[in-house]
């Protein structure tokens, strides 16, 4: 014979609760617009992405534009493993595109050097960092800056914040430097600023 436990309902929060976090989530909205403006303003950040053969696979594209869309670098990567048909699918880069390309640790110190001192800005920050961190490691390179969340800003969460909604696909060309400009333009959105 089972006891049967009886479940208070859950309380809706009062009205002053609901005022305070929507002030708070206006609040970091207004905090997020100014960020945005004032790197538009200085230019002191890149904008980096990153294609892979796999969900958190090897890097195979990588692209990093200035704040102005000047191409800093944008390569096809040579892995050391196959692009799964799942990632051709997404992005249209299969393995013969890749038999001529550079391999990462060919093209690291390129890539440290256009992102030293910069911030980092990211469409999805945290799997960019962790791909580009994991894929330096693995051939052997020091990752230096790249493998510091500190460095990184994540503009899908900086979006889903100031539109006040979960999160949103970039509606970018699934190419590196194609989701560099399309997440350029969110900054300029961001930023309440036209493109």
């Amino acid at each position: 014979m089972s006891i049967s436990r009886h479940r208070r309902p859950a309380q809706e929060p009062s009205l002053g609760v609901k005022i305070t976090r929507r002030l708070r989530r206006k609040i970091r909205a207004v905090k997020m617009r100014s960020w945005a403006r004032s790197r538009l303003r200085l230019k002191d950040a890149v904008i980096l992405d990153t294609e892979t053969t796999d969900l958190f696979g090897q890097v195979v594209q990588v692209s990093v534009i200035d704040l102005t869309g000047q191409v800093l670098l944008s390569t096809l990567v040579r892995p050391s493993t196959t692009v799964s048909p799942a990632a051709t699918a997404v992005h249209g880069i299969c393995d013969q595109v890749l038999q001529d390309s550079p391999t990462l640790d060919a093209i690291a110190a390129q890539l440290l050097a256009t992102t030293r001192g910069r911030q980092l800005l990211a469409y999805n920050a945290p799997y960019d960092r962790q791909v580009l961190a994991t894929g330096l490691r693995d051939v052997g390179v020091d990752p230096a800056h790249l493998a510091d969340p500190q460095n990184w800003v994540c503009l899908m969460r900086a979006r889903s914040l100031v539109e006040g909604r979960g999160w949103v696909a970039l509606g970018g060309p699934h190419h590196a430097l194609g989701d560099c400009l399309a997440t350029l333009e969110v900054l300029h959105v961001i930023a309440g600023r036209p493109t």
